[in-house]
């Protein structure tokens, strides 16, 4: 599980520095845009930070992307099992 969290981790970064430099954007103007410290940036296009969906969702409206562009879809799938385990036992 945690090399899938990894893997998921760098589909990120890998998606949000694919979807900024396809803008034409640099992290200083990617920032300027949402309000993001770029420390915050660069440790997600680097790394997949972890992020909020706040955070997501800033990247992505600022890219003039969708979120589904910026998560992976087996991270969703992930996300989407939890929350059901978690409903099930309230």
């Amino acid at each position: 599980m945690a090399n899938e969290i990894e893997d998921y981790r760098q589909a990120i970064a890998e998606n949000v520095l694919k979807l900024r430099t396809k803008k034409g954007y640099t992290q200083v103007q990617l920032c300027m845009a949402t309000g993001i410290p770029q420390t915050t940036l660069s440790k997600i296009e680097r790394t997949g930070s972890p992020l909020t969906l706040q955070t997501a969702y800033r990247v992505a409206a600022a890219l003039d992307a969708t979120l589904h562009d910026i998560i992976p879809a087996q991270s969703r799938d992930i996300a989407a099992d939890r929350a059901a385990e978690l409903a099930a036992i309230s």
